[in-house]
């Protein structure tokens, strides 16, 4: 059963500090590297890591979330995200098809 995620985010270790888990720096590679080091550093010591990683692959969510990107939870085995663009959406299935071989 999922506690609704105003009841778990309470707890977050992220609270006050989500621009870290969003960002806009898709353009700039090795700032977003830092940026996305940082955030999971912080799921990582959070007592609602399991919850809120739950709720991101069960949402489809945007950014890090329970220390997972768009990325690794579609490849844990989340929906494809819907706001995924069709060459991002092509390049993740075939990632999930050569794991499942």
């Amino acid at each position: 059963m999922f506690l609704p995620v105003n009841v778990w985010s309470e707890h977050a270790a992220c609270k006050g500090s989500l621009h870290i888990f969003y960002g806009e720096d898709n353009y700039q590679p090795q700032i977003k590297k830092i940026r996305v080091r940082k955030a999971k550093s912080i799921c990582f010591v959070c007592p609602v890591l399991k919850e809120c990683r739950d709720y991101a692959r069960n949402n489809a969510e945007f950014g890090i979330w329970g220390g997972e990107d768009e990325e690794e939870r579609y490849l844990a085995g989340s929906p494809m995200p819907p706001y995924a663009t069709a060459s991002v959406a092509r390049r993740l299935r075939n990632i999930r098809k050569k794991e499942t071989v």
